[in-house]
């Protein structure tokens, strides 16, 4: 009894074996070579402060990469202004953690921008995901949002 092999069946094994006509095949997905910070949320406290409230930004930052991330500073920007700048401790691969800034509610719709390695010290593979937004609107809901209470503080180098 003869074996007939096709196109197909050799494609197919090509691949589970994982290797194409142009060289090796990749399947997998890599981590990012180095430290890679990315600011994944931004939260209020308390979430609908009233004018006046004192208002606590709580950033989490996660290295998305595949080695340690040194400490470095968080800054948060209110409409463009700095409210804050922080340090953040390193971070391990894989682990996330928090960085609070302060301030206090005004009226107004405003943008809140938080950005990790904020002096940019870090090389890493995305410098794009070191920033997140959030936005704030009133009306609806109590009055937002934040006085800057030290806005000509300098980013740490």
């Amino acid at each position: 009894m003869k074996t007939i092999i096709t196109r197909t069946q050799v494609i197919l094994l090509a691949l589970l074996i994982g290797i194409t006509a142009a060289g090796g095949y990749q399947t997998a997905a890599y981590a990012a070579a180095g430290p890679d910070l990315a600011v994944t949320g931004i939260t209020l406290a308390p979430t609908e402060p009233a004018i006046g409230d004192k208002v606590v930004i709580t950033a989490a930052i996660k290295n998305l990469g595949d080695t340690a991330a040194p400490a470095s500073y968080v800054t948060c920007y209110i409409d463009d202004s700095v409210l804050e700048t922080r340090p953040s401790a390193a971070i391990e691969p894989g682990i996330t953690t928090t960085v609070g800034l302060a301030g206090t509610a005004t009226g107004g719709s405003h943008i809140i921008k938080v950005i990790a390695d904020a002096s940019n010290l870090i090389p890493e593979p995305d410098e794009d995901n070191n920033s997140r937004t959030y936005s704030l609107t009133h009306p609806p809901g109590p009055a937002h949002f934040i006085d800057y209470p030290d806005a000509a503080k300098p980013i740490p180098r």
